[in-house]
């Protein structure tokens, strides 16, 4: 009995030690360190036209006729030191004019259709698409009323880096802007609904870093919210959650 005494004393004793200590066990050990500093690379990115976007008539009229192709300038530079990856996102909103969404089947066959310029004939301002089976691949959100276009997955655009110092430069890359532009095009077969009716055309433009991101999908990066119903991956100025530094 006293030796089960001395046991249970022991074994008490060692779950006090265990309580006092957290739970760990010491070992003889050590760490050492070491520590390097260097400056971030940075992500920035602007328009290279900065002008307010406009789908006038070459003559600055507001009319949109079936047929007419506005030229939308998308052209994207770097203005950051870190080579980027690029992705675009076109969003498409037509009414009718009592302000109700302008739904049709996806391909469109009426309403308004989105090309790549280099898919099209300038006369005399108005972009003409040469061949309308070209028209991008429109996607309809109608939970939002409006139609979208974004740059496929693997076919983003990469741009080295454009900043004041240390930009980054990447093999057979030697851009630091994009050449995307897009046509917005009335397409001719619209019928009388669309007499009246409005579209609102936005863009929207995200950069990423390019290098050590090869296996990352935009899906995998932090978002914050852009409007109501959109979410973006932060701009330079804001941290993960979406308030500024």
């Amino acid at each position: 009995m006293k030796n089960k005494r001395l046991v249970f004393s022991a074994v008490a004793l060692l779950l006090a030690l265990l309580l006092i200590l957290g739970g760990t066990f010491a070992y003889f050990t050590d760490f050492a360190s070491k520590n390097a500093e260097a400056t971030a690379g940075t992500v920035d990115i602007d328009w290279v036209d900065t002008a307010a976007l406009g789908l006038l008539s070459t003559d600055s009229l507001d009319n949109y006729n079936p047929g007419d192709g506005r030229l939308v300038p998308a052209q994207v530079k770097n203005t950051g030191n870190k080579s980027v990856d690029i992705r675009q996102t076109v969003y498409i909103s037509p009414v009718d004019s009592t302000g109700a969404f302008l739904a049709t089947d996806v391909p469109q066959t009426m309403g308004w259709a989105l090309f790549k310029k280099s898919d099209c004939t300038d006369v005399d301002g108005n972009f003409v698409p040469t061949d309308l089976t070209k028209a991008l691949t429109l996607t309809l959100d109608s939970a939002n009323n409006r139609y979208y276009y974004m740059t496929p997955a693997g076919e983003e655009t990469v741009l080295n880096g454009n900043g004041a110092s240390n930009n980054e430069v990447e093999d057979s890359i030697t851009a630091t802007a994009t050449e995307d532009e897009f046509v917005l095009y009335f397409l001719p077969a619209s019928d009388n609904r669309y007499q009246a009716a409005k579209v609102g055309l936005d863009l929207l433009a995200e950069a990423k870093q390019h290098r050590n991101t090869a296996g990352v999908a935009w899906t995998d990066l932090q978002t914050v919210d852009y409007d109501a119903v959109t979410t973006v991956v932060p701009t330079t100025e804001q941290k993960n959650d979406g308030t500024a530094y």
